[in-house]
């Protein structure tokens, strides 16, 4: 997981809220899942807010990527106080990469908790492993005590960390960080911008303008 506390644009975060306030009946919708709202995707038929793509473009490492892969869908993607948690998991079988723009601060009460090896390496080498037990464990203790038997230790080996960042900073989530989206533990809202690329075709996602389930998303 990356972290880039330089703020973004402020044209783009003016933008942004502009997003915000036509959806607001959306983001206060109460629902105890980690939902998102898409404001473009692949394989909508309509493409919406193409606009919001040269300011994606112009942020140098974001625009990258953009440069190198295709874009999957972007949109806003909404925790809500005291929401359910997700399980670890690869997202869409570790073949895409997606930056977050939280419109808050993420704190180890709201931000996205995730596993970290002290060894950058054990990322590639156990990317199969974590493959086979994606969307498995959502209790942090079985998941620990299941990477024991394979020989990974905690505190040893690896730990839990917890996203924290300013609001309108850019988070990279890389494809083989095993992690999930923890329950809000704030009283507000955490809503992120979203943008992900796909590094490798991907024809599984959901074709939604809405989509409501928590274990799909963060």
């Amino acid at each position: 997981m990356d972290i880039f506390n330089e703020k973004i644009n402020p044209k783009f975060i003016k933008e942004i809220n502009t997003l915000l306030s036509l959806h607001n009946d959306f983001f206060n919708t109460r629902n105890s899942n980690i939902n998102y709202i898409n404001l473009y995707q692949k394989n909508l038929n309509i493409v919406r807010y193409d606009y919001i793509l040269e300011y994606l473009r112009n942020i140098e490492i974001i625009g990258k990527d953009i440069a190198r892969y295709n874009i999957l869908y972007y949109g806003f993607l909404v925790s809500q106080p005291n929401n359910k948690n997700q399980y670890f998991h690869l997202d869409y079988k570790g073949k895409s990469v997606t930056y977050f723009i939280p419109t808050i601060d993420l704190t180890d009460m709201n931000g996205t908790e995730y596993l970290y090896f002290y060894d950058k390496s054990l990322y590639d080498i156990h990317f199969n492993l974590f493959l086979d037990i994606t969307k498995q464990y959502i209790e942090k203790e079985k998941l620990i005590d299941f990477l024991k038997t394979v020989g990974l230790i905690y505190m040893k080996d690896y730990e839990f960390r917890i996203v924290n960042c300013s609001a309108y900073s850019i988070v990279r989530l890389p494809h083989n960080v095993f992690h999930r989206g923890k329950t809000n533990e704030t009283g507000k809202n955490r809503i992120m911008f979203q943008i992900t690329l796909e590094l490798e075709g991907i024809d599984f996602i959901k074709n939604e303008e809405i989509i409501p389930i928590a274990e799909e998303d963060e």
